[in-house]
Parts: C-alpha cells; structure tokens; sequence
C-alpha cells in the first residue's frame, strides 16, 4: 500500500506485489520509482504514479532480499539476501551487474555512498564492509578481470577464478577478511588482509621448501 505522509490517506495498493512476505522497500531519490524485496528471493520495481510493476521480478539471490536501496543516481539498486549476497542492479536494463560476497550472516542493511561509487552492507555476522559498487559500463571489464581475484568457500578454502584451490582460512579469521572487491571493512575484531604479491601457492609452492 502506498500513503500520502501528511494526510495518511491510502493512494495505492497492489495485491499478489510477491509470493510471499516482503523485507524491504525503498524509494528512489526522484520519487519516480519504488523497489520491493522479499522473502520469495526476488526484488520487483513499480512505477509509483501508477503502481504497476516495472518488468519481470529481478532474480537471482539464493534466499530472502532482506534489504534494497537505490544510488542517488537512480542508476543502480544494491540488494542484500539470507544468501549473504550482495547484488548490484542496473536499473534501466533491469539485470545484475555485480554479486559481492564476503559476509558470514544474513545481509540485514544495504546503501550507496552518495556519489555512488561505493555500496555499505551490514550483516548478521557484526561486520559492516564498503565495496566497489561497478557501473554497468564497467561490468564487463569486472568480468574480465577476475584472474586478479580470489573467492572463499564456506568450508574455508580460497580458490583463484578458475576454481583452484589456493589455502586455507582458519574458522576464527574468516569473519573478518577483507575481499577482493571490499575497500574497508569496519568490525569489533578488526580485520584480516591476505598480501598475495609473494605468494607461493598453486604451481610455486614447491618453492617454500629446499632441499635438504
């Protein structure tokens, strides 16, 4: 349901907006369009002088959207999931163009720095982390640039972009690290860096060891 805040009156209200109960809702900054996430893992778009939806449901998170906000811009939505994803959205193209993962809980709150350069994500596991939220321009090159990047599983090994196993993160450091794609991460126990310069993993490990 839509409101008028200082009559209280009701404007609008859209019935079966999702499958099931919905988190979160944002305006954007024009007032033009408004941003719902739910538990049924999808995000809708409506226009808000009409109330219609905009297009098919955005998908692609693994579990609830808890949270949802749009850049001043209006070009981009950022989205936060029981998946403990963060996804980036163009808005015009209505597609994902970016999947930022790091946190260990829940992802329960999500916004753009003004210049929307940066997204902010708080989650579940107390760690606030700032990430490079891309445009859609600069997708593609994201993409094309993961040989630089490193992800970590659940069970605490890093793999390179193609899927190799690098090492492993002991359980009482992997709350705390820092990604790839994170410029700062604000936590009560500080945070872990991993320095990847000098490195000798994969193929050059055998170099941390002489001969006897």
């Amino acid at each position: 349901m839509m409101w008028d805040a200082s009559t209280g009156a009701q404007l609008r209200s859209v019935s079966e907006a999702h499958a099931d109960c919905i988190y979160s809702i944002a305006y954007s900054h024009d007032g033009a369009l408004l941003a719902s996430g739910s538990y049924d893992m999808t995000i809708r778009l409506w226009n808000t002088h009409t109330g219609q939806p905009i297009g098919d449901p955005l998908r692609g998170h693994g579990g609830g959207v808890r949270c949802v906000a749009f850049s001043s811009q209006g070009d981009k939505l950022v989205s936060g999931s029981d998946d403990r994803t963060i996804r980036i959205w163009d808005v015009e193209s209505r597609t994902s163009i970016a999947v930022l993962e790091g946190h260990t809980g829940y992802v329960l709150s999500v916004t753009f720095s003004p210049n929307g350069a940066y997204a902010v994500s708080g989650s579940a596991d107390t760690m606030i982390r700032v990430w490079n939220a891309p445009t859609s321009s600069s997708a593609h090159d994201i993409q094309q640039s993961r040989s630089l990047n490193w992800k970590i599983d659940k069970d605490g090994w890093v793999r390179d972009s193609r899927d190799h196993l690098l090492f492993w993160v002991p359980p009482d450091l992997r709350g705390a690290l820092l990604m790839p794609q994170n410029t700062m991460l604000i936590s009560r126990q500080g945070k872990a860096e991993l320095e990847l310069t000098n490195a000798k993993i994969g193929n050059e490990w055998e170099a941390c060891y002489r001969p006897l």
